[in-house]
């Protein structure tokens, strides 16, 4: 700052010294004159001086206030230390650090701790304890990832130095400084002065933001001088900067991360080894117990013992058959769904004796004279419960029965080429435990040779006519018998029809089938089959939506002469629902009754683009959430979330919908759709008072919502109702042209 000391020391005072030294004669007023710079000048150096030690002071006042302020900083940042240990931990590695902590948490509750169990033993818990641990686990789980994840976000945890930290406070410093020492008006006092006076004007705005910058500012006369207004300028900038990010340190960061919780599931389980070690111990004490398990399937072992590991997750295999037990005597488990062929045909025996001892005798003769296979069936039926003489009486009495409607009885020898051609179809691996039963084989073979009997004497003579051949009748029966065994059906009925053998001949399926139909329904309505009305009915209406080269009007004028066929002939069935997604339905939908429940629209918006279904809320607000239990309400909770993330729900497939066309205009509103129906759910579980789990709902707690139900609120065929994109001639899929 040499140029600042222009005064102190300079050749004007030199001059004056020297004159005064030398008592050179000058003239009075000269002498005055020199004497009175003199004084002017040296004043001016001592002000000068003055001056650039008030901005070294200054500068050190700056300096001092902001290492305070540094101090601070670095005593923050630092404070995070393990902070930002933890974070990165965490993104190395987010499941795995979760599931660590939590761990780590959970087994250091007062509950567990206090039951003296750790995480990794929660399987093998009581269900109550379980659950409870299940939902602490999830709380934990999800309060810690919203942590990290504020944390994540934090800048004393995600800014990596402290040099970086400290950036804006460090700007703020050098910017303060520079006004301190650079200030262009405090460069002398001569610049001083000019630009106070010539360089200043009133101006109360721009005054009280230097006032608010901390900047000394008296009155509101501020400086026009353009070097100090850039320094003054760069000084509010670094203020405002350093105040900006003060704020988002102290601000508190929430996060409420998505957060789908655990579906927990019991450890895998050497599931062989347990049925090895279990169902044959359980087997031999049930049979020796009651002779109808002998003629039970295997599922009725594995589902007695699946069960009970269910209800006890850590059950040792000993204890197994114990529990077995229970469920039998509490009957849980129902004996009659686990029947194999030979134990069906014993309870239909049963059955039919039962029956025939609370008829009277006029009863009996008209219902073997109705159904004649029904006499041999009874005979058959005492036969097997050890009542040979029974059987003969019976026999010996309604033998005009047996004369008059040719019932046809195999030999041994027709039964066993039966039982030959039944041995062929059957699989040597799948069906070994049939093979082995000769006894049984032959049985089936009675069925097969009454049904085919029964046919050709009662139901349709002239069948040869129609081109069926003895091979074919054969397999037929040999299908229809089988079918009702497979089905669990009553065996009792043998009245095979002309529907039973559709598909013997290996032709495909074609319109002109449908002709056929007012005959098999006379047929089976004759035989009092008429519970298989509806499956003939669905039958083909599947095949006629299997075929390709019809378009979807062709279609559903099949399906309706398919129905006129049963409306014909006086039969009243379930109306059928066929949706535009090609799936097909039975019973009312509400569709019907209110059509602009079927209404689309197209969004316009190219970035979401698509058609959505209009009234898709008003179909929702409509259900009827009252008739359904509540594990078909859970259910109907997780129909509405996502199959996948960013997925359709389920709400999509089940009220019929085509894959092109969305719940809402786009996916926010979609969503919001979802929530607030989950939310009209979860108030109606409330208000039943249901205390049962929701997101932590397992296997048990739901419960299949009948297809009935849904069926109410099938989309049958989606009408179009906005413009079409670009030349309205043109139409859309949903709106068609005209």
């Amino acid at each position: 700052m040499a140029q600042e000391d222009y005064l102190s020391g300079s050749s004007f005072g030199q001059v004056a010294g020297s004159l005064l030294g030398q008592k050179r004669k000058r003239d009075r007023k000269d002498f005055q004159k020199a004497l009175l710079a003199s004084a002017i000048f040296e004043s001016f150096g001592a002000l000068q001086k003055q001056q650039k030690q008030t901005i070294i002071d200054n500068a050190e006042d700056v300096k001092e206030k902001y290492s305070d302020i540094f101090n601070m900083n670095k005593a923050e940042y630092d404070s995070y230390a393990s902070e930002r240990d933890e974070v990165k931990k965490y993104l190395e590695n987010k499941e795995v650090y979760l599931n660590e902590n939590v761990k780590r948490i959970i087994d250091n509750t007062d509950e567990v701790s206090a039951a003296r169990v750790t995480w990794d033993e929660v399987d093998d818990q009581p269900k109550e304890l379980r659950d409870k641990m299940y939902a602490a686990y999830n709380k934990e789980y999800k309060d810690l990832q919203d942590r990290m994840e504020a944390l994540v976000l934090n800048p004393k945890v995600s800014i990596k130095t402290f040099e970086q930290f400290n950036k804006k406070a460090a700007d703020e410093y050098r910017a303060a400084l520079r006004l301190v020492e650079d200030d262009p008006t405090k460069q002398g006092l001569i610049r001083s002065a000019w630009n106070r006076i010539f360089k200043s004007e009133k101006d109360p705005v721009r005054a009280e933001e230097l006032r608010e910058a901390g900047l000394d500012v008296t009155g509101n006369m501020v400086s026009t001088n353009s070097e100090l207004i850039e320094l003054q300028n760069a000084m509010i900038k670094a203020k405002e900067d350093r105040s900006t990010f003060r704020d988002s340190l102290d601000k508190e960061i929430k996060i409420n991360s998505f957060y789908k919780p655990l579906v927990f599931k019991d450890k895998e389980k050497n599931m062989g080894q347990i049925y090895g070690e279990t169902i044959g111990p359980l087997k031999t004490y049930l049979t020796t117990l009651d002779d109808k398990y002998k003629n039970t399937t295997i599922d009725l072992y594995t589902t007695i013992v699946d069960t009970v590991i269910a209800e006890n997750p850590g059950i040792p295999s000993k204890n197994i058959q114990g529990e077995a037990l229970n469920l039998i005597i509490k009957d849980k488990i129902d004996i009659d769904k686990y029947l194999n062929a030979e134990g069906l045909r014993e309870a239909n025996g049963k059955l039919l004796i039962e029956e025939y001892e609370e008829q009277s005798d006029s009863q009996r003769k008209e219902a073997f004279e109705n159904d004649p296979t029904l006499l041999a069936k009874v005979v058959d039926a005492y036969s097997k419960q050890g009542q040979s003489a029974m059987a003969g009486l019976i026999s010996d009495e309604y033998k005009y029965i047996y004369a008059g409607s040719k019932l046809y009885i195999p030999s041994a020898a027709e039964k066993q080429n039966i039982v030959e051609k039944i041995k062929s179809r059957l699989d040597p691996k799948k069906d070994k435990l049939l093979l082995n039963k000769p006894e049984m084989l032959g049985d089936i073979a009675s069925d097969v040779a009454i049904a085919i009997n029964h046919y050709t004497t009662r139901v349709n003579r002239e069948w040869q006519k129609e081109g069926y051949d003895e091979t074919q009748l054969l397999n037929g029966a040999i299908d229809f018998v089988f079918r009702k065994i497979d089905s669990g059906e009553n065996l009792l009925n043998s009245k095979m029809t002309s529907m039973d053998l559709q598909g013997v001949r290996g032709e495909p399926f074609s319109p002109a089938l449908i002709d056929s139909l007012p005959k098999f329904i006379k047929e089976l309505k004759n035989e009092g089959r008429t519970d298989d009305f509806i499956i003939l009915r669905d039958s083909y209406i599947q095949e006629v939506n299997k075929l390709s080269e019809f378009d979807a009007d062709e279609k559903e004028e099949l399906i309706k002469k398919i129905n006129d066929s049963f409306e014909d002939q006086n039969v009243s069935l379930e109306k059928v629902i066929v949706s535009s997604s090609g799936q097909t339905f039975t019973g009312d939908s509400i569709v019907e009754n209110n059509p602009k429940l079927n209404e689309v629209d197209f969004n316009a918006n190219p970035l979401t683009g698509g058609y959505f279904l209009k009234n898709s809320r008003t179909l929702l607000d409509i259900m009827d959430l009252e008739s359904l239990t509540d594990k078909q309400l859970v259910t109907l909770y997780f129909d509405a979330q996502p199959k996948s993330a960013g997925g359709k729900t389920r709400l999509h497939d089940k009220l019929g919908l085509p894959e092109d066309i969305r719940l809402a205009e786009n996916e926010l509103k979609t969503l919001k759709l979802r929530s607030d129906f989950r939310n009209k759910i979860k108030n109606e579980l409330e208000q039943r008072k249901y205390d049962g789990p929701l997101m932590m709902a397992k296997a048990e707690d739901f419960e299949t919502i009948p297809q009935e139900w849904w069926n109410q609120y099938m989309i049958k065929n989606p009408i179009g109702i906005s413009e079409p994109r670009g030349a309205l001639e043109r139409g859309t899929k949903y709106n068609p042209q005209g």
